[in-house]
């Protein structure tokens, strides 16, 4: 599988960067979404014996891509310091999934989300990219989410899909794409 592995140049640790570093961020987030689409498109083309799965921000296109996604699916165990430093970083003990997706899987998430956000950019014109620099505690600080949703919610891609892909660790999901979309579709009341 030749696959181009999504490598921001920056650390992702959203609450420790400054507020340039966050617009830097988010610039560089939008200005790639095309490439990193066209690195999944490819890597979907590769697989032999695929079914047609063509990203071109249809409805039935986020049906193949999820379905897509689950035979491409891998995990890896997380090593004993990553348990322990997840179970040193809070006040209180917590039990430590064993398996995460492994680091393509990640990226191919990412590049999930990035399709994602365009997918509902280009499909209603009243949402728009958003950054919140203002609430330090809230869990899309610092990140590109998208807004226009009722309600004041946005939407951050890249959480969403990461989310997704932690839960399918346990059991895979070919639906997850088409209701989570349907989900903020239907429960968002899209101004």
């Amino acid at each position: 599988m030749i696959y181009e592995v999504a490598n921001p140049p920056f650390s992702l640790d959203f609450r420790k960067m400054s507020k340039d570093e966050l617009k830097q961020y988010s610039v560089w987030y939008i200005s790639n979404i095309e490439n990193r689409v066209n690195q999944l498109q490819k890597l979907i083309n590769q697989k032999k014996n695929n079914e047609k799965c063509t990203l071109n921000y249809t409805y039935d296109s986020l049906i193949c891509l999820g379905k897509w996604f689950c035979t491409i699916f891998k995990v890896r165990d997380r090593t004993n310091n990553e348990i322990l430093e997840i179970k040193n970083s809070g006040n209180y003990s917590i039990d430590v999934e064993k398996k995460v997706p492994n680091e393509i899987t990640y990226s191919i998430a990412y590049d999930i989300g990035m399709y994602l956000c365009n997918f509902f950019l280009k499909n209603h014109s009243n949402l728009k990219m958003g950054l919140d620099l203002v609430k330090k505690n809230s869990l899309d600080y610092g990140q590109p989410v998208i807004t226009g949703f009722s309600y004041n919610q946005v939407f951050n891609p890249h959480y969403m899909i990461v989310i997704q892909a932690k839960k399918m660790v346990n059991e895979l999901n070919p639906n997850f794409l088409i209701e989570l979309y349907d989900f903020w579709v239907t429960n968002s009341i899209l101004k």
